[in-house]
């Protein structure tokens, strides 16, 4: 949230007091001890979100100068830390009729609506302490500092730049994970064709062929068929999953290189993808320490692609569907991933100036 609030309305009929305020004492207390052990249990090299805001800090240090009032301390720890955390607020609802907490989680989306509906202003709320330190916004993650950058040494395809930058921009992690898929995507047609031709002209090459024999033909036929199906009058790919493979492929031949990313792997997030499905769309597991690069192909293919479908296509029947919010912590180690291998593909497409 960019901004302090100060929302509140009643409902007077069901006796319920709704408020977006900063924390009570109560709460910062319980969020500043699990923050500390978050914080405690990350591992050095996964990033952070900054916790304090320093500037804050010292202008209530400098406000409470020109109070005058400087004793040994000059105001409540907790009030100077309520007023430096960056981006926390709490939705506070009071009712005087007995709830129970789904009932509680349901009013507050509610009232949330309705501050989205009449004012445009979006306030989301934190599934877990794991999506307040962690750096939803890829955005955040950096390389270097603005003076190490230096100028260009090679050219990139303009189409990939821009969804590269619409994707460390957003500040919707779903719309990151797409973002930085359409980078593949925009190879799938070429990589799709190039395996189709290279398939007809191996049996077309092959010694037993015969052009005489239907059976041959008959068999051509079958493998674009195959691999092809008509759309709106228009052949399209049979199977994107299978183009997003072959992209994999073509583009990132050192795929096990994948693992000494040090901007966004560590070895916690590798056993991480070894030993878990993605939880909402049930993407596969994928070793990247396994010696068999077919498999690391085709496991990492399935789970891009089934996290894709499960963002794109939310049906109330769909299992594996991606719940905005609730699965965002789940979906950043996803990002994560997709955000390295965008990276790589852009620089391995690119030439030199």
């Amino acid at each position: 949230m960019p901004r302090d609030r100060d929302y509140q309305a009643e409902d007077s009929t069901n006796k319920i007091l709704y408020k977006i305020r900063k924390p009570t004492d109560e709460y910062l207390i319980y969020f500043v001890s699990i923050y500390l052990d978050a914080i405690g249990s990350q591992p050095s090299s996964q990033p952070t979100r900054r916790f304090f805001d320093t500037f804050r800090f010292k202008r209530i240090q400098e406000r409470e100068t020109e109070r005058g009032q400087l004793p040994l301390f000059p105001c409540s720890i907790l009030d100077m830390i309520r007023d430096s955390v960056m981006r926390l607020e709490t939705l506070q609802v009071h009712s005087e009729n007995i709830m129970t907490k789904s009932q509680f989680e349901r009013n507050s989306l509610a009232y949330l609506f309705n501050i989205g509906y009449n004012t445009s202003n979006s306030i989301y709320p934190l599934k877990s302490i794991d999506e307040f330190i962690s750096p939803i916004r890829t955005g955040f993650i950096r390389r270097a500092s603005t003076d190490e950058v230096e100028a260009p040494r090679r050219q990139y395809i303009n189409d990939l730049v821009y969804h590269y930058q619409k994707g460390i921009s957003s500040e919707s992690i779903d719309h990151q994970y797409l973002s930085f898929y359409h980078i593949f995507e925009h190879f799938f047609d070429s990589v799709f064709n190039e395996d189709l031709i290279a398939r007809v002209r191996g049996e077309l090459t092959k010694p037993g062929f015969s052009y005489k024999r239907n059976k041959d033909i008959e068999f051509i036929v079958k493998t674009i068929q195959n691999r092809l199906k008509l759309r709106n009058e228009e052949f399209q790919i049979s199977s994107e999953k299978d183009a997003l493979e072959l992209t994999l492929k073509k583009y990132i031949p050192e795929i096990k290189e994948i693992k000494d990313d040090s901007v966004y792997m560590n070895q916690s997030l590798i056993d991480y993808y070894k030993s878990s499905e993605v939880p909402f769309s049930k993407g596969n597991r994928v070793n990247f320490e396994s010696d068999n690069e077919e498999d690391i192909y085709g496991n990492l293919a399935k789970r891009i692609y089934l996290t894709r479908n499960s963002i794109v296509h939310s049906k109330d029947t769909d299992k594996a569907k991606y719940q905005p919010f609730k699965d965002d912590k789940d979906l950043v180690r996803e990002v994560l991933l997709l955000r390295s291998l965008a990276e790589r593909i852009i620089i391995n497409t690119s030439k030199e100036i």
